[in-house]
């Protein structure tokens, strides 16, 4: 449970900087008794928590910048872990904000967090960025998809329908913002569904 100093509702995850006042982590031990744990956490943007299979708990932040953190608490700890760093360099607050962004646990190595991340990069094309921290050897890693107006008419070209009542994929301009909907590793393989996330205003 993470509380904030949001006073007012807002139409995205907006207001995140320096907005958390208190963080517990609510467990049940065998006998379905809650038990508190209050890990400490840094004086930066939260963005995205999530814990593994065995309780450990990750918890991405941003301090400002281009640059992204991400640390374990391992199960029962209330200290993180040293920080792995990432750099995306058109990171943006505006596309965290958006929840554009997506953490996993890995299902193999309770050691290892995944990130799958939309933002703009310099030329205004939308891209994927993916990212991986290794806790056991202090580590991190990334690469990244563009997604050109080129390669979303190679990737509409592509596809096989399965069926002949199913439309055609339209992806969409690659002006649009692509966010990420859901990501999880899978046989050893990660699996990012994305689609166009927009506002309408009347």
């Amino acid at each position: 449970m993470r509380q904030a100093d949001i006073k007012t509702q807002s139409l995205f995850y907006g207001h995140l900087r320096d907005s958390t006042e208190d963080l517990t982590i609510v467990n049940l031990n065998d006998k379905l008794e809650p038990v508190y744990l209050k890990p400490k956490f840094p004086d930066e943007t939260y963005i995205s928590m999530t814990g593994n299979g065995h309780g450990d708990l990750f918890m991405l932040t941003a301090p400002g910048g281009t640059t992204l953190l991400a640390r374990r608490y391992e199960s029962g700890s209330t200290e993180p872990s040293k920080p792995i760093t990432l750099n995306c360099d058109t990171l943006s607050g505006f596309d965290l904000e958006k929840a554009s962004n997506a953490i996993t646990p890995s299902q193999e190595d309770r050691n290892v967090l995944y990130l799958a991340l939309a933002h703009n990069n310099h030329n205004n094309d939308r891209e994927l960025y993916m990212g991986k921290f290794d806790f056991s050897t202090n580590t991190g890693q990334s690469t990244n998809e563009v997604f050109t107006g080129k390669h979303i008419r190679a990737m509409e070209n592509s596809f096989v329908q399965v069926s002949p009542q199913f439309e055609k994929p339209n992806i969409g301009s690659q002006k649009k913002d692509i966010t990420v909907r859901f990501f999880q590793e899978h046989n050893s393989r990660l699996i990012v569904a994305a689609s166009e996330f927009y506002v309408e205003k009347k």
